[in-house]
């Protein structure tokens, strides 16, 4: 009985649908193309990011600790208006837990040649701070990387090989209206110039260069800082400069990097040496090694650093999407 139930009800769906006429097959077909429009993300926004964890230690402290970072981006566009929202969440680098926003800003065109940027934004101050958090050589930045973000207004643009921005930002743990003016420009010397990656991976083969320097003006410690860069790429080296000057301090920091792709897409070597510049100061040296699964995207990253008189190793994995 329950056979021929089924059967009865089966044969009635399918003659239904077969009777089915071109104009209702239409209408379905609309509702479906109206549904899925309508689960997709408004301005077509693209979603990426990376996961990492990194374990370090040093025997002349007794430390030993692991540590996570997690980053979520949304970025995309609504006619002329782009958008980027970013969320982290990092455990063992000294800022505490929890989920934190980096990037909220909307950032629209002002003419042919010039972009503004509204809400909050890193500085746009040097390239060892600008350089995105899964695009880095060591598994830490320069001691004068400025990577922190702040609400403000920036306008920038690009004019053959030079690009350049300025930017009004609120400035952190000031309550009145003190702001940091901050102005930066590069040039490409040589080719298309060095990108937004450190190191030689994906560099290609020809020669490429890049010169640049910035300006930031405190106006609540009454100070202004120079930074002045030169990063340079070859086939399966690179090398870069950096020099920081604190007015505030008095000290001129550097920092000199290196790197050699020891196996095409696979295996860099990579040696970072700073000092503060600070009376007395001895040299920071950094040894690293780093293992390509899938470019930046996937990488084993081994760090060795001797600095203040104590050794630490580091070993941490990055995967984007």
């Amino acid at each position: 009985m329950n056979k021929l139930v089924f059967g009865a009800l089966a044969l009635t769906l399918t003659s239904t649908a077969g009777f089915a006429s071109d104009n209702e097959w239409l209408s379905l077909d609309q509702e479906i193309d109206a549904l899925a429009s309508s689960l997709t993300v408004q301005g077509g926004a693209g979603i990426g990011g990376w996961i990492g964890a990194n374990y370090s230690t040093n025997s002349d402290t007794n430390m030993a600790e692991f540590g996570t970072v997690g980053r979520f981006n949304v970025t995309g566009s609504v006619g002329d208006y782009g958008y980027k929202v970013s969320i982290d969440h990092a455990t063992g680098d000294g800022d505490g837990d929890g989920l934190m926003v980096r990037d909220a800003y909307v950032s629209f065109p002002c003419g042919d040649a010039i972009t503004t940027t509204f809400g909050q934004f890193k500085q746009p101050y040097n390239r060892s701070g600008l350089i995105s958090g899964n695009r880095l050589l060591f598994l830490g930045r320069t001691d004068v990387a400025r990577a922190g973000r702040s609400e403000g207004i920036k306008v920038s643009g690009s004019f053959d090989a030079l690009d350049w921005a300025v930017s009004m930002q609120d400035n952190d743990g000031v309550t009145d209206d003190e702001t940091v003016m901050t102005v930066r420009a590069t040039f490409d010397l040589m080719g298309d110039g060095v990108g937004n990656v450190e190191g030689a991976y994906g560099a290609g083969d020809g020669m490429n260069a890049t010169i640049g320097v910035a300006m930031s003006d405190d106006s609540a410690a009454d100070t202004s800082d120079t930074n002045i860069e030169f990063n340079m790429t070859g086939g399966a080296w690179s090398i870069g400069a950096e020099m920081d000057d604190d007015d505030a301090s008095g000290d001129t920091a550097t920092a000199i990097t290196g790197s050699y792709m020891l196996t095409p897409d696979t295996w860099e070597l990579a040696v970072r040496m700073e000092n503060d510049g600070a009376d007395g100061s001895d040299d920071d040296i950094r040894f690293g090694v780093n293992k390509y699964v899938s470019g930046h995207d996937c990488k084993w990253q081994f760090d060795y650093d001797s600095g203040d008189d104590t050794d630490t190793i580091s070993v941490g994995v990055l995967v984007s999407f």
